[in-house]
């Protein structure tokens, strides 16, 4: 059996679901699900080994957020000694199957499959994944992550989005999406959440989640927001995770009308 010292493996976490991949056992003829991950080559950190195993295994490049667990392998007879594990979120590129680059395992192990995991749903995942998934849950409830909770606003036209609703800025900052209580008093309408996403920023962790809110009448609020259309979204300097929720809701935007 070929040996390793150390496996960085990473939960990617993005609109509150988590990247599985799906493992062919060659020589046994057995499929499994796990997190990306891989042994740790010579002259390696965990992170630097963390951040290559991503972006061979998904196509993804990632920031690492500073939370990792460190333990020993689920099962015996393992070739890593021990195992490190990250919490993460892609900053580019699309999520897609790549492959081990290493010729010694490719008569091993093959990378079939890829798929995004509700990060709040154990079902279909190996118990060795569901407690990793439980300990990084725990984390994010704690008060060692910043809780917000943001509005998308957005209008309608003729049965389509016309507009995205920013806040204007009199700064270099990027625009950014108002904290729902802010808007509360406006005339808007709720919809279900679109997840939550991770970001790191002034050496704080922070949990957000984005609700789309359908706002009825603009005028109340033209003179504080600044209105886009979708397809001058790239336009502007806007954070990730508004990026993100943008782009699902423009896509998707009939389930929410």
């Amino acid at each position: 059996m070929i040996k390793r010292f150390s496996r960085s493996q990473i939960i990617i976490l993005e609109k509150s679901k988590y990247i599985l991949v799906k493992h062919w056992a060659k020589k046994e003829n057995r499929y499994f699900w796990g997190i990306p991950g891989g042994g740790r080559e010579e002259g390696e950190s965990d992170e630097e080994a963390a951040i290559r195993e991503a972006k061979e295994e998904t196509g993804l490049d990632i920031k690492l957020l500073p939370i990792k667990m460190v333990a020993k392998p689920p099962f015996k007879n393992s070739m890593y000694d021990r195992m490190v594990t990250f919490l993460a979120y892609p900053v580019k590129g699309e999520a897609k199957i790549g492959y081990d680059p290493e010729e010694e395992l490719t008569k091993y192990y093959e990378l079939v499959e890829l798929k995004w995991q509700d990060f709040y749903s154990d079902e279909g995942v190996p118990e060795a994944t569901t407690s990793l998934i439980k300990y990084f849950r725990d984390i994010i409830k704690s008060d060692k992550v910043v809780k917000v909770k943001y509005a998308l606003l957005y209008s309608i036209e003729y049965n389509k989005i016309k507009y995205f609703l920013l806040p204007k800025s009199n700064s270099k900052n990027a625009f950014i999406l108002p904290n729902i209580k802010s808007v509360s008093n406006y005339n808007i309408n709720c919809k279900e959440s679109l997840g939550v996403f991770l970001k790191e920023e002034n050496k704080n962790i922070y949990c957000v989640e984005v609700v789309p809110a359908f706002l009825k009448n603009t005028k109340y609020v033209l003179k504080k927001y600044s209105c886009f259309e979708y397809k001058d979204i790239c336009d502007i300097k806007i954070d990730r995770f508004v990026k993100k929720s943008i782009e699902y809701l423009h896509k998707t935007h009939f389930d929410f009308i």
